[in-house]
């Protein structure tokens, strides 16, 4: 399916209906490979299906069968970001869910500082360099990060601190795990994030 952005732009993209949430999963990085056909992408869109949320995977523009030029931008991202999340709240009378892996993550942090009805976040190995501070710390709902512990681009452990003193937020360090998930935490990520979102009601 296509998502409209603006002149000139439009996004692939892959609907799974859903009732009772909404959630938008962006990818990594477009400028170094990052696409909605990720492993980590299609984990967390299982997850959030699992949980009974609708999701919107995307092709940032220029990417895959999405026009436009491939930047990296973060002003062109937040504009791919949001196109998806309004194609949701067009079509969904639900509570949204804004998540992303790597590059995905800090996006989705930033879409929503700008979306009130954004009241989650599932983050995925966001490097630090990536997150606007301020904004996430003024987001007040629940958050999961998951991160891999062996992730030698992202540092753990700073992550860890930046979340430590929030209420709300959940903080998990998959064993075993790299940035890219290759050999080892998709099955656990998975079923962290299904555990996290039973816990807390994901579904509310």
């Amino acid at each position: 399916m296509t998502l409209e952005v603006e002149h000139g732009v439009s996004l692939e993209g892959s609907f799974t209906p859903g009732s009772r949430a909404a959630a938008v999963v962006a990818p990594p990085h477009p400028l170094y490979g990052g696409r909605m056909d990720s492993p980590v992408v299609g984990e967390v869109v299982q997850a959030v299906v699992a949980a009974g949320a609708a999701s919107m995977a995307f092709n940032w523009r220029g990417v895959g069968a999405s026009t436009g030029r491939p930047s990296g931008e973060d002003g062109a991202a937040e504009r791919d970001y949001a196109a998806a999340l309004t194609f949701l709240a067009e079509r969904i009378d639900a509570p949204r869910w804004a998540c992303g892996y790597s590059y995905g993550g800090g996006t989705a942090i930033r879409a929503a500082a700008v979306d009130p009805g954004v009241d989650r976040l599932v983050l995925v190995s966001p490097p630090a360099s990536m997150i606007d501070v301020e904004a996430f710390r003024r987001f007040e709902g629940p958050i999961f990060l998951a991160v891999g512990e062996r992730d030698d681009l992202v540092q753990p452990g700073e992550l860890e601190a930046l979340v430590s003193p929030m209420p709300l937020a959940h903080f998990c360090a998959l064993a075993d795990a790299d940035h890219f998930f290759v050999a080892a935490g998709l099955p656990q990520l998975g079923a962290e994030l299904g555990l996290w979102l039973e816990s807390t009601g994901g579904l509310s």
